[in-house]
């Protein structure tokens, strides 16, 4: 994980202690994905995977755009105006995945 943020040039923080708060918002929104894109496309079958990708951005789409209650805005709004901005452009170079071991010198060298 540390190699990767620091790849990607970002932070790794620790997640706070789990609490019922979260909890709330985290399944609301998880509710609203499902009413709103696998509930609609449930009774489909899609051949390639690429199908079922391309019709779950369609679904997507007006998900993002609907107003929510409570801002006034889209989560669409909200990424443009507040977050676009903060993203960087993505490394030039891939992340090579490394593999760490702990190992052990014998007592014989």
């Amino acid at each position: 994980m540390i190699d990767f943020a620091n790849h990607h040039g970002f932070a790794g923080l620790a997640a706070r202690v789990p609490t019922p708060k979260d909890k709330g918002l985290v399944a609301n929104q998880v509710k609203l994905v499902y009413q709103r894109v696998h509930a609609r496309l449930c009774n489909h079958v899609f051949f390639p995977e690429a199908d079922l990708n391309r019709a779950i951005g369609k679904k997507i789409v007006p998900h993002n755009q609907t107003r929510m209650q409570q801002r006034g805005n889209s989560r669409e709004e909200h990424f443009l105006t507040d977050e676009k901005g903060l993203l960087k452009a993505l490394p030039l170079t891939g992340f090579g995945i490394l593999y760490y071991a702990n190992l052990r010198v014998q007592q014989n060298s």
